[in-house]
């Protein structure tokens, strides 16, 4: 394998040297076959290695085999791009492991070592459609993998707040509280000196070499992303967006290795933990922050789908992280929204508060977007033209979303014709079918903003997380419940819009409906209600009776 004799030999040869040196020393020994026999050789007979031990194949359940191909391949070929000192380090953790150590542990070492394999699989587990057993495990990549040496996580901290250690009485917790794709958080104690006042709080620091791991590993992302560009036509996922998806992992994962952005994000973020907001978020230590040190206040709970809570609590939570992740960002009156981008089940902790009760805190804000109020609007109007089945409506807000006046109708109502045609539309609700909607456009080739996009995925992600906290939460339901409130509270400014229709613009109104828009929706599934013989009417339609000033009247975009 890595020398000149067979490869019977050469394993056991490790498999000897694995009991008696420790990892590094180990590590050294098997990269000093490389220059024996060459890099490039070398390189190729460590890959097959790994690949053999390791067979990620392997872990692809039967419902998905087709897919396999893809997994070991694109494996085969980030470990053919990595350096013979990367290599060592893999080989040497996977020798040191018990000879019958399951593939599913001998591939999350792995992920320990490779930050875009780790977030591809956290990227995957998000799905809440998998197959559970395959996603069970992805999720563990979620919690972390402790095994960052926590003494060089506190040398880190130590070294970069040297001058406030004494004055503060800065103490670092002896274990790492978690681990994540590139960064560790260790808690600490400290003391104000000026008023006495002790508190605890975490430090977030990247761990240890990160930097160096992704500047290798982006360099692969690219040409493997090429690669099955190149070659789709091989592997079952022949309409994936290779060089997309890929460069979404290379983008989060830059993003989170920039600690001053994500402070200055969390700095941003405060607003939604002020008084009557739904949830809250960790208090930047701005004083103890560095370009490599993130100080916080500590979230002292638990993932927000493992805390023990009532089925009323769950409701609650659910409703919370909807509110302040979906709901404030898309109808708030401010001319640009900030939103948390990565709100899976590992990012989002439940906290116990002074009353018994849980609340919902947002971690992680490496991932964070804006949307101005003109999107809103046009996603508005996207929305009311799917709910409308208005093609000219979605074609206007499609185009208007996208920026791009080269996008022609033609081209928006075939690729529209074709999703709703899909399985997938129509199990879909108003929301989720908004999202999708966008997420396969893009897929066609229209290109929208990224903040949109990360948008969509913060989206899908939470989605998975209410599926989990509560079954039965419906964000149609609560939109409609919220819109009521809102179009309530609207109701002075839609009669001077009904009076004077020239205001009666949905810029004009906090919830982007025009009193047109209600009037025609309400027109529209009354003539739905009426072809199916039925009186019943739904919550969104009773709503649109009581709500909707002035008489019935077409759409002027539809009739147009």
């Amino acid at each position: 394998m890595i020398s000149d004799m067979d490869t019977e030999g050469a394993r056991a040869l490790l498999k000897r040297f694995g009991k008696t040196l420790n990892r590094r020393e180990l590590a050294d020994r098997i990269c000093s076959y490389a220059d024996m026999m060459g890099a490039d050789i070398f390189t190729q007979r460590a890959a097959d290695e790994l690949i053999r031990l390791t067979r990620p194949a392997d872990v692809v359940p039967d419902i998905y085999r087709e897919y396999r191909p893809v997994v070991r391949d694109g494996i085969r070929l980030l470990f053919g791009g990595l350096s013979p000192e990367r290599l060592s380090l893999l080989m040497a953790d996977q020798v040191k492991m018990a000879e019958d150590a399951p593939v599913a542990h001998r591939l999350t070492e792995l992920a320990r070592q490779l930050p875009t394999l780790h977030k591809l699989g956290q990227i995957i587990a998000r799905n809440r459609h998998i197959d559970p057993g395959l996603r069970s495990w992805l999720t563990g990549l979620e919690n972390g993998i402790h095994r960052t040496d926590a003494g060089e996580i506190r040398e880190t901290v130590r070294r970069e707040l040297g001058n406030y250690m004494a004055p503060f009485s800065i103490r670092i917790d002896d274990a790492i509280l978690s681990e994540a794709s590139v960064g560790a958080v260790i808690g600490f104690n400290c003391t104000d000196p000026a008023s006495g006042r002790a508190s605890r709080g975490v430090f977030k620091v990247l761990r240890p070499g990160v930097r160096e791991k992704l500047q290798e590993e982006f360099a692969l992302l690219e040409k493997i992303a090429g690669f099955f560009d190149r070659h789709r036509s091989r592997y079952a996922l022949k309409n994936f967006r290779f060089i997309e998806t890929f460069r979404d992992i290379r983008e989060a994962l830059a993003d989170e290795i920039n600690l001053t952005g994500e402070q200055a994000h969390l700095s941003r973020a405060a607003g939604l933990c002020k008084k009557g907001k739904p949830v809250r978020v960790p208090v930047l230590l701005t004083r103890f922050c560095t370009e490599n040190v993130t100080a916080m206040s500590l979230a002292d709970g638990d993932k927000i789908t493992e805390v023990a809570m009532s089925p009323a609590e769950r409701k609650r939570c659910a409703q919370a992280l909807f509110d302040a992740i979906i709901w404030q960002p898309l109808f708030s009156t401010d001319a640009a929204t900030f939103f948390h981008g990565d709100p899976h089940a590992g990012n989002i902790y439940g906290v116990r508060n002074r009353r018994g009760q849980t609340e919902p805190v947002l971690l992680d804000w490496s991932l964070a977007g804006t949307l101005s109020r003109t999107e809103r609007l046009h996603m508005t109007r996207l929305m009311l033209g799917i709910l409308l089945e208005d093609g000219l409506l979605i074609c206007e807000a499609v185009r208007a979303l996208a920026g791009d006046v080269s996008v022609s109708e033609g081209q928006v109502r075939a690729a529209s014709r074709e999703i709703m045609a899909r399985p997938a539309w129509r199990e879909r609700r108003l929301m989720s079918r908004a999202f999708y909607f966008i997420d396969q456009l893009a897929l066609s080739g229209i290109r929208f903003p990224r903040d949109l996009l990360l948008f969509r995925k913060s989206f899908f992600t939470l989605e998975g997380v209410l599926h989990e906290l509560d079954p039965d939460f419906s964000m149609d339901a609560c939109v409609f419940k919220r819109l009521e409130g809102l179009f309530a509270e609207e109701l002075p400014r839609r009669w001077i819009g009904f009076m004077v229709p020239r205001l009666d613009r949905p810029e004009y109104y906090k919830s982007l409906v025009s009193n047109t828009d209600l009037q025609w929706l309400f027109f529209r599934l009354l003539l739905a209600f009426a072809r199916k013989g039925t009186g019943l009417l739904t919550e969104s339609t009773s709503l649109l009776i009581r709500q909707a000033p002035g008489g019935l009247c077409p759409h002027p975009v539809c009739t147009a």
